[in-house]
């Protein structure tokens, strides 16, 4: 509200409402008011003043970037595109607590923990102010953990498990073996399989990689002869494709064998997968990448060795 207060005279008479000293009521568009004042002699002037409200001020934030926040990474905060305001107060919380405050119209904060955070905008004219709430969501980053396994042993020609699963916030992953299977050199799957042909401690890497960025993992696999090893194989009859990182692919332990051929059908003898690899593994998806349904498949496994060739006919179970 205002007061509207004449001066030089004894008595005042003002129009739209408004009586001298008595304030008067929020307005919205600017209004002319005029007065006239009266002495004790009954001598009377006139005057005019014209009333232009201040606008309201409207709080209004833009971040660069304006999505995927990432820990200690700048987020710049700017609220020059507010309306109506000549200052700013802005306010920085997690979980109910202040962390940061700034009164500049551009701030710049780097988050220092992964997790929800919330910032408050009050942008003022000297009047009232406007109050905008955001919650933001600051990402980690990864951290590459692997992890190797084999049913049999770490032998010459024997398929290896590489897992990433024990990974850290990563949304996806780069391998890299320097010898090896020449197939998966370079892999973005998780797990992978890979055999050695060679003896001694063989060198790998793993990328862990998300939106903020990717860690490093550098490790390495000691492989032995195994000499005169009996051909062994295990063929598994259930497994479960759901990228949790245990049993998700369908393919054959072994050690000692020279050749394996797979082929997968479901119950109406369509063929969903066919692999000549060493190391064939079947994903549960077909042809066409679309996932397979729970149920139970067929497969039809040849495997060769030195002095034998046979052929295996059974089931697998898919389980979601």
């Amino acid at each position: 509200s205002i007061v509207l207060t004449g001066s030089g005279a004894t008595s005042y008479s003002w129009d739209n409402g408004v009586t001298d000293g008595i304030p008067i009521s929020p307005f919205i568009l600017p209004i002319n008011y005029n007065v006239v004042g009266t002495d004790t002699n009954g001598c009377s002037n006139s005057n005019a003043v014209t009333i232009s409200p201040i606008p309201s001020p409207v709080a209004t934030s833009l971040l660069v970037p304006s999505s995927d926040f990432c820990v200690n990474i700048g987020v710049l905060f700017n609220a020059s595109f507010s309306q109506n305001a000549t200052s700013f107060n802005w306010i920085f919380s997690q979980n109910n607590i202040v962390i940061f405050t700034d009164t500049l119209a551009q701030t710049t904060f780097s988050f220092q923990n992964a997790g929800q955070y919330t910032y408050l905008l009050i942008a003022s004219n000297g009047c009232e102010s406007d109050t905008l709430e955001e919650t933001i969501f600051v990402q980690p980053t990864p951290i590459a953990n692997a992890t190797f396994s084999t049913l049999i042993d770490l032998c010459v020609g024997a398929p290896i498990i590489f897992n990433a699963n024990n990974s850290l916030n990563a949304s996806g992953f780069f391998w890299t073996f320097n010898e090896g299977n020449p197939d998966i050199t370079n892999s973005f799957s998780n797990p992978v399989i890979i055999t050695f042909g060679d003896t001694g401690t063989h060198n790998f890497m793993l990328e862990a990689i998300n939106i903020c960025g990717r860690d490093t993992l550098n490790g390495s696999i000691t492989i032995d002869s195994c000499l005169s090893i009996t051909p062994v194989f295990t063929i598994p009859n259930v497994f479960s494709p759901n990228n949790d990182g245990n049993n998700d692919i369908f393919f054959v332990e072994h050690l000692g064998i020279d050749a394996l051929s797979m082929k997968i059908y479901n119950r109406w003898g369509q063929l969903l997968y066919e692999s000549n690899n060493l190391n064939a593994a079947w994903d549960g998806r077909t042809t066409s990448g679309e996932e397979s349904v729970e149920g139970t498949y067929f497969y039809i496994i040849t495997i060769s060795s030195a002095n034998k060739k046979e052929t295996f006919k059974g089931t697998i179970t898919l389980l979601r």
